[in-house]
């Protein structure tokens, strides 16, 4: 580990890599970007729809980071950008009583953030939708 304080960055039985190991079981899924589309919908004010040229036009954020595998590997410094998922619940209006956020994407994977303590989560700055790395976009 070259830079100073990674050691203590690295969970116990992990292993730092600078590669980008598979990160699916079975073939990796691809994005058709231009026919891509972004919906955020349910207990909103307005539903939300765009395509992948649209989305790319909503307010940019970077984040740096590091990533923790459970696969034991971890990489750190990731330079990732996106658009704050809290933009997007700020503009589709999210009402009172919604409690969680679902989120679909290629390849039928799900995952959600549940209850009020995930509500303030989700429409704090911490929840990201990542289109790529800095200066290394995703590509279909």
């Amino acid at each position: 580990m070259k830079e100073a304080g990674t050691r203590e960055r690295l969970p116990p039985g992990q292993v730092p890599t600078q590669k980008w190991p598979v990160l699916t079981y079975g073939e990796t899924p691809r994005a058709d970007l231009q026919t891509w589309a972004f919906r955020c919908f349910g207990l909103v004010d307005q539903e939300l729809s765009s395509t992948w040229k649209e989305f790319l036009d909503l307010p940019r954020v970077e984040v740096t980071s590091d990533i923790h595998c459970v696969t034991r590997w971890s990489r750190f410094d990731n330079r990732w950008e996106g658009v704050a998922v809290a933009e997007i619940l700020r503009r589709a209006g999210v009402r009172p009583e919604a409690v969680a956020v679902l989120a679909h994407s290629e390849g039928g994977y799900t995952t959600n953030i549940r209850g009020p303590s995930g509500r303030r989560h989700a429409l704090g700055l911490q929840a990201r939708v990542i289109t790529g790395l800095v200066r290394n976009p995703l590509r279909g």
